[in-house]
């Protein structure tokens, strides 16, 4: 993670102050190093289907460097676990809702440097809406890249925002096909038997400058005060 940050702060020198606002400080000078995975099961027993959705992600946040003790690590999982009766007649679009599990949790994705893989365990405090039932779930999943990275850079220079400043930010993200297995284990059943061949990963690796204008003496977000 360390050496990653490194690496995101390092972009933040490609970016170029016009001559004009070179003298200025920056009113928010920032990277973003984060790394995002998401993965979808399905199995059927008798007439219960149930669809269960992974997310998980790991950040990092770095303000203005100087500022003391501001650095910012973030961790955020969510699971939805949904159970359908398929012998029952269609309800709208899809089969009645006989079980909604919910929950987040500040659970940290682990993954690879340049994420060809990637790793969660956790076990969440999950709650069904419809019966109001409670329990932990156990979840052990693994995201293995099936594909080469597809990169996506963008590069915004010298963006002026009329009377109140300028602007420069750099995206460098990749995003990778994945296949994830492992188990999601709710009441002693592993709802992810089989792997999910359609799973993702991807990572973002932002910074942005923005300098005011001297005469400006409002907020400035267009970095959205990260």
């Amino acid at each position: 993670m360390f050496h990653r940050l490194l690496s995101a702060l390092a972009a933040v020198t490609l970016l170029t102050l016009p001559a004009t606002a070179s003298a200025a400080t920056p009113a928010i000078y920032h990277t973003i190093d984060g790394q995002f995975a998401s993965a979808y099961f399905t199995s059927l027993d008798g007439c219960l289907q149930t669809d269960v959705w992974v997310a998980s992600s790991a950040a990092t946040y770095a303000p203005q460097p100087g500022v003391v003790d501001a650095l910012n690590k973030q961790g955020l999982t969510s699971v939805q676990i949904f159970v359908y009766d398929t012998c029952l007649p269609l309800d709208g679009k899809h089969y009645p809702i006989v079980a909604d599990w919910f929950a987040q949790s500040s659970d940290r994705l682990v993954a690879e440097s340049r994420m060809r893989s990637a790793h969660l365990s956790a076990t969440l405090a999950m709650t069904d809406s419809v019966s109001g039932e409670s329990a932990d779930v156990p979840i052990d999943l693994v995201w293995q890249a099936t594909a080469a990275a597809h990169p996506d850079t963008v590069r915004n220079n010298h963006l002026r925002f009329a009377g109140e400043g300028i602007v420069n930010t750099h995206d460098n993200n990749i995003n990778l096909s994945a296949v994830a297995s492992g188990a999601v284990v709710l009441n002693g059943v592993n709802l992810s038997p089989d792997p999910d061949p359609s799973a993702a990963l991807e990572q973002i690796r932002s910074a942005c400058m923005e300098v005011g204008y001297p005469h400006w003496e409002g907020d400035t977000l267009f970095c959205f005060g990260f």
